[in-house]
């Protein structure tokens, strides 16, 4: 980390309260600093609705990282922050674009006995929890692109990470599974989902959902019936030719995409379950949300994107819940990735969510609300 990052994140450990706050630690709160976002006139009001989950992916790409103290600590900051329910991304790993060859990486991979470990500490302080199985492709590819050269070969393989992690996730009393994750290339092929997802339920009590790669995905996947809802990974672009768009502007941005998604919770009769909600700290991360990017580091964009994403979908009773990308179990959050660990976008998160934070407005400012 350079040392223009590192002064952003200095003095990033003042424990501020958020208006409706919910079961925090009770150290020493003060009030929120004038930095927060305020709600104009017109706008959705925090927290987000009744009954709408409040969740986080939870991340960390150690082995054991998950059983590790700094993910205790990180989840009762989550629990902090006003959520009610962490996802636990796991990664497995195949070599290339045309492979059939699905692995875990002992390295990378959380092991089981930490998401057990993880799980009953986010059990243990009250929130909901979820198991997503992801994959990822070592020369670069990315997931919804790859090509195997047998989908019969790559989907058994695939079969044998998703039972596994079923199984787990039947093991720690999960109350989600997510079934697959950005694989558009793949998502076509109905019979054999539908016969994954059966398998599933056969092993798994709770709630299933596939985690669609934008609404573009979600629109051609074929098998929502057999699932409790429509899972989107919200990274659609907001402000395409603005790089420093307000608040208003960004929500504006959202209005197609809003339109789009309650067509389909409309079509299918299911719930619409954001499963990945992220933005960097970055200029133009409302741009191409998906992408790392590389502008300056600006909290303040980070913190202007959560805001409107909350205010346009914190409030719609087709929407069941939301889970940020990402909230990170490991430590190795920096000033300019999607974590909103001690940045403004952690004052946004738990003002939605109807919490306490430890924030560090100062370094980011308060969003822009007019154009």
């Amino acid at each position: 980390m350079g040392a223009a990052a590192l002064a952003l994140l200095a003095g990033l450990a003042v424990w501020v309260a958020v208006p409706g706050s919910g079961d925090g630690d009770g150290d020493g709160a003060a009030s929120l600093p004038a930095a927060a976002p305020a709600t104009p006139t017109g706008r959705n009001v925090p927290p987000v609705r009744d009954g709408m989950l409040r969740g986080a992916n939870v991340t960390a790409y150690l082995a054991d990282a998950l059983s590790a103290p700094t993910a205790a600590d990180a989840l009762r900051d989550l629990r902090a922050a006003g959520a009610d329910q962490a996802t636990f991304p796991v990664l497995w790993f195949q070599a290339a674009r045309d492979s059939t060859a699905i692995a875990p990486d002992p390295h990378e991979t959380p092991s089981d006995a930490s998401i057990v470990a993880a799980a009953a500490t986010a059990r243990g302080d009250g929130m909901q929890v979820g198991i997503a199985p992801h994959l990822n492709v070592r020369d670069g590819t990315f997931r919804g692109d790859i090509a195997p050269a047998s989908r019969g070969e790559w989907m058994a393989a695939y079969r044998r990470m998703v039972e596994h992690y079923a199984d787990l996730a039947q093991q720690v009393h999960a109350d989600l599974f997510v079934v697959g994750s950005e694989l558009a290339s793949m998502s076509g092929d109905d019979a054999a989902w539908r016969s994954l997802i059966a398998d599933v339920r056969g092993r798994f009590d709770g709630q299933i959902t596939y985690a669609a790669n934008w609404v573009q995905e979600a629109e051609k996947v074929p098998f929502w019936d057999v699932l409790d809802a429509v899972g989107i990974d919200a990274y659609m672009p907001l402000t395409p030719k603005d790089a420093d768009p307000s608040v208003t502007q960004l929500e504006a941005g959202w209005q197609p995409w809003i339109t789009r998604m309650q067509a389909l919770h409309d079509r299918t009769g299911k719930p619409v379950l954001v499963t990945e909600l992220g933005y960097t700290s970055r200029v133009g991360t409302a741009q191409a949300p998906a992408e790392q990017g590389d502008g300056a580091v600006s909290l303040t964009a980070q913190a202007n994107a959560y805001e409107a994403a909350f205010s346009q979908l914190g409030h719609r009773d087709w929407v069941s819940g939301i889970a940020i990308w990402d909230w990170s179990a490991d430590g190795r959050q920096s000033a300019g990735d999607y974590s909103p660990q001690g940045k403004p976008a952690q004052a946004v998160l738990a003002r939605w969510y109807g919490g306490t934070v430890r924030a560090a407005t100062a370094a980011g400012g308060a969003p822009r609300t007019t154009g």
